[in-house]
């Protein structure tokens, strides 16, 4: 990975996202461990979560409560990823599509 630009970039909440070296690079000059950097699967799991999360209030405005999936939850120890699953609702309707 290397910067597009001069290497220099100003890395603020604003262009956080414009160049990923800098800003992994800054935050090792602020002293962050290499192991904090989340793993793909990682990423995954957040995502997942959120979206369990997410349907979860829409069950409770809706009644329809039909299926039940297992999401795992990441827990970090030390330098030990574990995973266990917790158990979450989804929301499952049909969609109807008028043309």
């Amino acid at each position: 990975m290397e910067c597009r630009f001069t290497g220099s970039c100003v890395i603020d909440i604003q262009t956080r996202r414009l160049c990923a070296y800098c800003r992994l690079k800054k935050c090792f000059d602020v002293k962050m461990r290499k192991d904090w950097i989340r793993t793909e699967e990682e990423i995954e799991l957040r995502q997942l979560q959120k979206l369990a999360k997410e349907q979860k209030k829409l069950n409770k405005l809706g009644h329809n409560r039909q299926t039940l999936f297992d999401i795992p939850v990441t827990v970090r120890k030390k330098k030990r990823l574990m995973i266990k699953p917790i158990t979450q609702e989804f929301l499952v309707e049909p969609v109807n599509i008028i043309q």
